[in-house]
C-alpha cells in the first residue's frame, strides 16, 4: 500500500510561550501539544464514514525528580536534585488532544467519525489512559494506555505501552525539551493504535464482511479474578530467585488492574528504572480468561520462557 502522511492541525496558533520552550527547558507554564504527524499505509475503509461514540478518561500524570552534579572546588561532586514539575506532566489536556487527533486522523482516512448531535452511533470507541510518567534527564515519557473498541456484540480491548526512550534515537533525546517529549509519546501512540483499530474494523463480520481476526495466545479456563492472582503470584514465585538464566532476578509488576484488565510488567533484575521487556495482558471474558503475551526488547527478551512458564501454570490448571 502507498504511504500517506497526515499533519493533524490545531485551532490556534502557538503562543510566544510555545516559541520560548522550544528552547528552554524550565518554562513555567503547561504548554498544549503541538500538532502531532502520522505516517502510515492508505487505509482500507472497509465501511468508510461509520459514526461512533469516543470517550476519553483520563488517568494520573507522574513525574520524577531529577538529580544533577555540581563540581566544587577540591573536585568534589554535589548532588543537586529538583522535584518533578507538573509543567512536564502529559496531563489531562495532552491526553484530550491526543484523543480529538485520534478521532480526526479516523476520520481523514475514511474510517469513522464522530456521531453528531441525533445521530445513531454504530461502534463505541474509549481511550482510557491508565498512567503517564515523566523522565526529565532527556524528557522521556512512558503511556500506559487501554484502548476499548465495541462494535454489537464484538469488543476489543487492548493495553499500548508507549516508551520514548525506546521510540527515540539517542542523539534526538539528547536534544529535546518536554514539548518534544510529549509530542514524541503522543505520535508513538498514535502509530500504535492507529494500525490496530483499522484492522479490528476490517476483521469485524458486521462491518466488512469478513473473518474475525485473533490474537490469544493462551485461553485460562478460569475467571479474571482467579486467573490474574495466579498468574502473578506464579510469576512472581519463578522468577523470584536468581539463576544463571536470569542472573539478578526479574521485577514483576503489576502495572494497573482495571475492571476486567490486568497488565504484567517484567523487568530485569527487579530495577524500576529500566523498561520492561516483556509484558503480559490478562482479560476477562465470561468464565475464561484471555492472556496475552507482548516481547518489548528483542534483544534482552525472555519472551520464549515467559511463554513456556505460562504454559506450565496453563497445565497445572487444567490437570
Amino acid at each position: 500500500m502507498a504511504p500517506s502522511s497526515f499533519v493533524l492541525k490545531r485551532s490556534h496558533l502557538p503562543t510566544a510561550g510555545a516559541i520560548v520552550c522550544l528552547f528552554l527547558a524550565g518554562c513555567m507554564g503547561h504548554e498544549p501539544l503541538p500538532d502531532l504527524r502520522y505516517k502510515g499505509a492508505t487505509a482500507v475503509a472497509a465501511q468508510p464514514d461509520l459514526p461512533v461514540s469516543v470517550n476519553l478518561v483520563t488517568g494520573s500524570a507522574h513525574g520524577h525528580s531529577l538529580t544533577s552534579y555540581a563540581l566544587m572546588p577540591g573536585g568534589w561532586a554535589m548532588p543537586i536534585t529538583t522535584g518533578s514539575s507538573s509543567t512536564g506532566d502529559f496531563n489531562a489536556e495532552d491526553q484530550a488532544d491526543f484523543t480529538e487527533a485520534l478521532v480526526r486522523l479516523l476520520d481523514e482516512r475514511g474510517l469513522l467519525h464522530r456521531a453528531a448531535e441525533g445521530e445513531e452511533p454504530r461502534a463505541r470507541i474509549t481511550v482510557k489512559f491508565l498512567k503517564t510518567e515523566h523522565f526529565p534527564e532527556m524528557q522521556d515519557y512512558i503511556l500506559d494506555v487501554l484502548v476499548t473498541a465495541q462494535f454489537g456484540e464484538r469488543e476489543r480491548n487492548k493495553v499500548y505501552h508507549i516508551n520514548t526512550m525506546e521510540g527515540v534515537n539517542v542523539v534526538s533525546r539528547m536534544f529535546q525539551n518536554g514539548i518534544d517529549g510529549r509530542r514524541n509519546a503522543a505520535e508513538l501512540l498514535l502509530a500504535a493504535v492507529v494500525p490496530d483499530l483499522e484492522q479490528w474494523l476490517a476483521d469485524t463480520p458486521t462491518v466488512s464482511g469478513g473473518k474475525p481476526g485473533r490474537d490469544i495466545e493462551l485461553t485460562i479456563p478460569q475467571p479474571y479474578a482467579e486467573a490474574s492472582a495466579g498468574v502473578i503470584n506464579f510469576l512472581r514465585e519463578r522468577y523470584s530467585r536468581p539463576s544463571t538464566f536470569w542472573v539478578s532476578g526479574v521485577g514483576v509488576h503489576v502495572v494497573q488492574p482495571d475492571g476486567n484488565v490486568t497488565v504484567i510488567e517484567l523487568r530485569w533484575s527487579g530495577a524500576d528504572s529500566l523498561p520492561p521487556f516483556c509484558l503480559v495482558d490478562l482479560y476477562g471474558e465470561g468464565g475464561t480468561t484471555r492472556l496475552v503475551v507482548r516481547e518489548k526488547d528483542p534483544l534482552l527478551s525472555a519472551k520464549a520462557h515467559v511463554d513456556e512458564a505460562l504454559k506450565e501454570y496453563l497445565a497445572n490448571v487444567t490437570r
